[in-house]
């Protein structure tokens, strides 16, 4: 996700499940009600008529702050078994700063004369 990004959608949320079909979809998901707040105030899912789940943000990120999230997601099976997977969510990097000219002065002390040769 792109860092100074208005608030959106990430993404659709998929699950398998490798136990018998009966345990499988359809799948349900939210963040883990667990999470710390600042998850829930940072991302949500939001689920769409046709049955399909996605996570979205909910602000604007800035990766010079925080560069991953390990989001906490629960999800369900038809049959209500529920268990916590963690998405990681990598900000983007975008140049905050213009680009200008500039300069640098280095100051090297030779004591003695002993500095190695280049």
């Amino acid at each position: 996700w792109p860092e100074n990004a208005p608030p959106g959608e990430v993404g659709k949320l998929e699950a398998t499940d490798y136990d018998e079909m009966k345990n499988g979809p359809p799948f349900t998901f939210r963040i883990d009600p667990k999470a710390p707040l600042s998850f829930k105030n940072k991302f949500g899912i939001r689920r769409r008529q046709n049955g399909d789940y996605y996570l979205e943000t909910k602000t604007v990120f800035d990766r010079e702050e925080q560069k991953v999230y390990s989001i906490p997601i629960e999800i369900a099976d038809n049959q209500g078994m529920k268990a916590v997977s963690f998405l990681k969510l990598v900000i983007g990097d975008k140049n905050d700063n213009p680009m200008e000219p500039g300069s640098s002065e280095i100051f090297v002390y030779n004591y003695r004369g002993l500095a190695p040769t280049t």
